[in-house]
């Protein structure tokens, strides 16, 4: 008897675990989404390259060097306007969807695409695949087909709810014994758009004032004018 309190004493230490870090990554995610609310607790917009954003999704995956990602060159320095940590958690969490439904050592593929002013991100696993019924509750929050101790349900319905907000969309795909296919759409914009917004109402800025000329009791002051320093492209993701 004791033994089974223990062992149910550890089970419950699990599950407490795993539920105090689904609520954590729920407040990242809510605090990011925050700021189209007018919460003052969110960051502010920024961008993302593709590669930029693939490269920081692989970081501490468990499993990364089992994920064959494919670039095509109109998509690999697009910009993905947005909150740059939740794309991050967005695509890293369809990713170890992706390995943890996958056998030991199968392969998981990534293929990134451009098309139609948006980026498109297909996260292909080997897994068993879903049945229909299964397949149109995969993004409902809480509903998970992995065991006990595994997962709270919440990666895809997050994933969808990030991209809905960003103007993108997820869809799945996935049969019996033929995996899942998991496309995640992704407004984007070119890499020129990197430059500087423009002023309110795009009216370029108005010109500075002239410093009022030195008498003999004042000296005009002279601020040093910084070079402005191109930023450097992001590095390149190595693709197979």
């Amino acid at each position: 008897l004791e033994l089974e309190l223990g062992q149910l004493g550890l089970a419950v230490a699990d599950d407490a675990r795993l539920i105090r870090s689904q609520v954590v990554r729920c407040r990242d995610v809510l605090d990011q989404l925050g700021v189209d609310a007018g919460n003052s607790r969110g960051s502010a917009l920024e961008t993302v390259s593709v590669d930029d954003m693939i490269v920081q999704s692989l970081l501490g995956v468990s499993g990364a060097d089992r994920v064959d990602v494919t670039l095509d060159a109109a998509v690999r320095q697009r910009l993905l306007p947005g909150f740059r940590s939740t794309l991050v958690q967005t695509l890293r969490g369809v990713l170890r969807n992706a390995l943890d439904a996958s056998p030991d050592g199968a392969r998981v593929s990534l293929r990134g695409t451009a098309m139609n002013g948006a980026a498109s991100l297909v996260v292909v696993d080997g897994g068993a695949g879903m049945d229909a019924t299964t397949l149109a509750r995969a993004t409902e929050p809480f509903f998970t087909t992995k065991g006990v101790g595994r997962g709270m349900g919440l990666g895809l319905f997050l994933a969808r709810s990030v991209l809905e907000q960003l103007g993108g969309g997820i869809a799945l795909s996935s049969e019996p014994g033929r995996g899942t296919t998991v496309t995640l759409t992704i407004p984007s914009v070119p890499p020129t758009s990197r430059a500087a917004a423009p002023s309110s109402a795009g009216s370029p800025p108005a010109p500075a004032s002239p410093a009022p000329a030195p008498t003999a009791h004042s000296h005009a002051a002279v601020s040093p004018t910084a070079s402005p320093t191109a930023s450097s492209p992001d590095p390149p993701l190595e693709t197979s």
